[in-house]
């Protein structure tokens, strides 16, 4: 997933260093894949990079710079402009440079810093997310947990240490079963467009997995959303056939989203693979629905996110 950062410029010197050092090889891998925000403010010092070092004195840095900027700056891929707002929503005592960081950041789409920001200074700023050199030189861990998560959305710090950890696809999150379903539920919506396709094998016949549709996806879909929900009948079973049409008509009369019910029989396709797959991401959900458990508790589960 591509996230929108305000970026200390420092780190834009990475860019043009020899790639030796593992973290710088980190921090350029991820100033490539996410997209920098910048204002006329950040612009003017991203300009006077060329005035330092390693680009000062170096005619062939200083043209790679400047090469550098045109291509980020015609992309829309890989830069987003802001106006800053007036007046300045920034509260504390800070420097210009900060300054000049935290007013895009609070223009920026996702208001995310990645710099390092005093405690002071993010304190009087908890509108914004931050994220640490540190953190932003490390690679994501081989999987994550809920518990990474719930400090991203639900955390009381504003210091995001995981935030690209849980973001980066492809994501393999580990779901134990005593995790807060809630959580789960406004984590998968980050991947979320307006159309959805979930495969869930038991919609039908299990009412514990319609129940959790209703429940935790629902909530977190904008209006107009085309959701088509793949789910299998038993042959020749009428009961269950009247039942799927019985769900069909109740779905039909919903007027915030478009709700179309796939019934297949079992012995025409195997519908074993539980996901939820949008326009750019697919998730890998072998308890399907039934991940979100119940008594308001998760069911423990391996689940795979990535990119189509």
């Amino acid at each position: 997933m591509k996230l929108h950062i305000v970026l200390d410029p420092a780190f834009i010197v990475d860019l043009f260093l020899p790639a030796t050092d593992p973290e710088r090889i980190q921090r350029i891998t991820r100033i490539h894949r996410h997209i920098l925000v910048g204002s006329r403010e950040l612009r003017k010092v991203w300009d006077r990079l060329v005035e330092q070092p390693p680009f000062r004195d170096n005619a062939f840095l200083q043209e790679a710079l400047g090469d550098w900027f045109t291509d980020i700056l015609t992309s829309a891929s890989k830069y987003h402009s802001v106006t800053v707002d007036e007046p300045s929503k920034v509260q504390g005592e800070v420097n210009a440079f900060e300054k000049i960081l935290l007013d895009t950041a609070y223009a920026s789409p996702s208001k995310i810093v990645v710099a390092d920001m005093k405690y002071a200074v993010r304190a009087a700023n908890p509108e914004l997310t931050y994220v640490s050199k540190d953190a932003f030189s490390k690679p994501a861990p081989p999987s994550i947990t809920m518990s990474q998560v719930r400090d991203v959305l639900k955390g009381e710090s504003n210091l995001k240490k995981d935030l690209f950890a849980i973001f980066e696809t492809p994501i393999h999150l580990q779901v134990s079963k005593s995790d807060d379903p809630d959580v789960l539920a406004q984590y998968f919506a980050n991947f979320y467009d307006q159309k959805l396709v979930i495969q869930d094998k038991f919609f039908i016949g299990n009412e514990k997995n319609e129940a959790n549709f209703k429940k935790y996806i629902l909530p977190h879909l904008k209006p107009g959303c085309d959701i088509k929900i793949r789910a299998m009948i038993k042959q020749n079973d009428q009961a269950q056939r009247k039942k799927c049409s019985l769900t069909k008509q109740a779905y039909a009369k919903q007027k915030d989203f478009k709700i179309d019910i796939d019934s297949i029989e079992e012995t025409r396709e195997d519908l074993h693979d539980g996901y939820i797959e949008s326009s750019a991401y697919r998730i890998d959900i072998p308890y399907r629905m039934f991940v979100f458990g119940e008594g308001g508790k998760t069911t423990a589960n391996s689940i795979n996110i990535r990119r189509k």
